[in-house]
């Protein structure tokens, strides 16, 4: 899922490309009430420089287990405080491996000079 067609076009292309099946789908993640998720479950979840602490329960409930979770966006870096970015849309640090520490780690890293955090994990 992404808000933007141009990245659903992109990745359908590349799904077409290597023939994989992926299903992909347009949607805007700050109107969650309008999104119909109850019944699906994902192998993949990806958030990528978007951060809104309220899909962290619904990630958790989407993905099918032994299913892989990634993401990256800006944190609370000590190094690089002076971005133009709010500290309410960056991560605190080591905030996502407290939110899925219960799951099995492949990766993570905070990245102070750039000022990003991201993880790689899986549900079990």
């Amino acid at each position: 899922m992404d808000i933007s067609d141009v990245a659903i076009n992109f990745i359908k292309e590349q799904a077409a490309k290597y023939n994989l099946n992926i299903q992909s789908h347009t949607a805007d993640l700050t109107e969650l009430h309008n999104l119909r998720w109850t019944h699906k479950t994902f192998d993949l979840i990806v958030i990528s420089y978007y951060l809104d602490r309220s899909l962290f329960p619904i990630v958790r409930s989407l993905l099918k287990e032994d299913g892989y979770f990634y993401m990256e966006t800006f944190y609370q870096s000590p190094e690089n405080g002076d971005r133009k970015i709010s500290n309410q849309y960056k991560l605190q640090p080591k905030e996502l491996l407290s939110e899925f520490g219960d799951w099995t780690l492949h990766y993570f890293e905070e990245n102070e000079q750039e000022g990003w955090q991201s993880i790689f994990c899986q549900k079990q």
